[in-house]
């Protein structure tokens, strides 16, 4: 606006009336912006972080008018256009609060410019005491020339550029800014003396070819050197500020300060994305955070403090702590782990359970026994003692209880055949570590992460929209497909859905490859409840529920106790 105002002053009478429209525009338009603020969001209008800029927009739109008023009385207001160009101010400050990543880039290039001029001011000061000295050794020939009694044009050649100090600084600056051609300025000292004439010349070359590019070397040099600094400028700058990533965590996960692996990956995996907001800004990607606090949690075993985590995320980005370590520790089993897994395979191998699938025995494997149990009872059943004691505390195993007791409605509610596991994301991140791989079936180029998976993204199984989902996705179909009428057309119905804790979906329509032979054999079944056998065995080291129908109505449910997996038919 400020630079609608000049132009019209500027103007020809004749054509003012066209910027006067233009301004009024604007004034109208700053007016409107301050009332439609106030009407919708009085209380942040008059917000104490934004009350003084409320105040001055209020204050800008006033002068506006004025000053419009004031220019058609044909009034000076410098000063009214003057205090309006403040209004810019806003503009930077707007920006400093949208992108985080902008401030930071801002303090590295502030960083650069400051660390750069303890290379330059040495150069600058050479070329100071370089300039000062061939200024000396020239206007002293030139004291010298005019009191020989030159000619007239020699000497107004010579008083017109080297007449004083400030003469021939100027002189010498325009001469190497191009502000004149440098050969008039050295007119007069080429007719006067060639000793003049030359020092002039080799200012002029010193200056443009060793002083300038000893400074854009010495830029250069600095930047490279800022280059190899700049991450850790950038851990330095984050850790500065690792008690707002702290307060950010805590608001995410309700005020709790330690937080467990099953509360990290509901958040990390679910539609709300203010925890990826936050990882971004600490510059770490989701899978790294989730291997970082998969590691800090012992493999899922303990609640990880936010302030740990923050200060783990921060370091993964420096160069001598990738997560590639952490994954390595992960992979090799310590000495505690190993005698854990070996006194529970002394433990199966007690229970009849040592058999490991080999050629030799895969003939007298031991049939499963299966244990009848009304449907009342079903979901309780599942729910024991034993399983509910392995979980850590007891919202994880209210969560477990609920989930399952929901879940065992949907699966009679289905129509045909269809599986569930019912694990925490540890158990579901160890096993996958164990080579066994989850991959959705259903995804396309419409749907990334698989029709069902993103069908029932946030919806609990309690939800009546998880029932009419699995009921969808259960029911007979040609070629085992959704319809061509469906927006999933020609997509697999197929594959087990897994299921959190809490009752949400991780994938759903998965193929599960790679499971471990058993120790057990189940006659009389075909592939869906082999491989609910084989996914009970693989999760073996962690209380998870396996739920599976047949195309026939069959219900069983199945987990793991004693190195044996147990095996209920619901009646009913």
């Amino acid at each position: 606006m400020i630079t609608v105002d000049l132009e019209m002053a500027l103007q020809e009478p004749s054509q003012e009336w066209h910027w006067k429209s233009l301004q009024l525009f604007f004034c109208a338009f700053y007016t409107f912006e301050v009332v439609f603020s106030i009407a919708v969001s009085p209380k942040r209008f008059v917000k104490a972080e934004f009350r003084y800029w409320s105040a001055f927009d209020v204050a800008v739109v006033i002068l506006g008018w004025l000053d419009l008023l004031l220019l058609s009385w044909n009034t000076n207001v410098i000063c009214l256009r003057l205090v309006r160009l403040i209004k810019t101010l806003q503009l930077p400050r707007i920006m400093w609060k949208m992108n985080w990543n902008c401030k930071q880039d801002a303090r590295l290039i502030l960083y650069l410019l400051r660390t750069a001029w303890q290379g330059i001011v040495p150069t600058l000061l050479v070329g100071a005491v370089m300039v000062y000295s061939m200024l000396i050794i020239i206007l002293s020939i030139v004291v010298r020339s005019l009191d020989t009694a030159p000619s007239t044009e020699v000497e107004q050649q010579l008083k017109l550029h080297w007449g004083s100090w400030s003469k021939a600084l100027t002189s010498m600056y325009k001469a190497v800014t191009w502000g004149d051609t440098w050969k008039e300025m050295a007119a007069g000292l080429e007719a006067s003396s060639s000793f003049s004439y030359g020092i002039f010349l080799l200012y002029t070359a010193l200056f443009n070819f060793v002083l300038v590019t000893v400074l854009f070397c010495t830029f250069i040099q600095r930047t490279m050197k800022f280059m190899h600094a700049a991450p850790y400028l950038t851990t330095q700058d984050k850790q500065a500020r690792k008690n707002f990533f702290v307060s950010a965590l805590l608001k995410a996960f309700e005020g709790n300060s330690e937080v467990s692996y099953e509360q990290f990956c509901g958040k990390l995996f679910s539609e709300n994305h203010a925890l990826d907001k936050i990882l971004t800004r600490l510059e770490v990607t989701t899978d790294d955070a989730d291997q970082l606090f998969y590691t800090l949690s012992g493999q899922g075993i303990r609640d990880v403090p936010l302030g740990v985590f923050t200060s783990g995320c921060m370091r993964m980005t420096e160069p001598a702590r990738k997560v590639d370590l952490l994954m390595l520790k992960d992979a090799v089993k310590s000495p505690a782990h190993l005698q854990t897994h070996d006194r529970q395979r002394e433990s199966e191998v007690s229970n009849g359970g040592g058999h490991w699938g080999t050629l030799e025995d895969i003939g007298g494997r031991e049939p499963i026994t299966i244990r009848k149990v009304s449907k009342d009872l079903f979901a309780a059943t599942l729910t024991n003692v034993v399983v509910l004691e392995a979980l850590r505390t007891d919202e994880e195993r209210s969560d477990l209880t609920t989930t399952i007791k929901e879940l065992v409605k949907v699966v009679l509610g289905c129509e045909g055949g269809c599986g569930f596991v019912v694990a925490s994301y540890a158990a579901y991140k160890a096993v996958r570590d164990d080579n066994v791989d989850f991959q959705a079936v259903d995804h396309s180029t419409h749907f990334q992460k698989g029709y069902m998976t993103e069908r029932l993204r946030d919806v609990h199984v309690g939800d009546p929209a998880f029932l009419q989902a699995m009921r969808d996705f259960s029911a007979h179909s040609e070629g085992d497909a959704w319809p061509h009428n469906h927006e999933a057309s020609g997509l697999p119905k197929d594959g087990y859905a897994l299921l959190s804790l809490n009752g949400y979906r991780v994938i759903c329509a998965a193929r599960i490859q790679g499971l471990p032979v058993t120790p057990f054999k189940w006659d009389g079944v075909g592939t869906r409840h082999a491989a609910a056998l084989g996914t009970c065995w693989a999760f073996r080291r962690f209380p998870a529920i396996v739920l599976v129908r047949s195309e026939r109505g069959k219900v069983h449910g199945l987990y793991h106790k004693g190195g044996k997996v147990v095996v209920y038919e619901c009646e009913g």
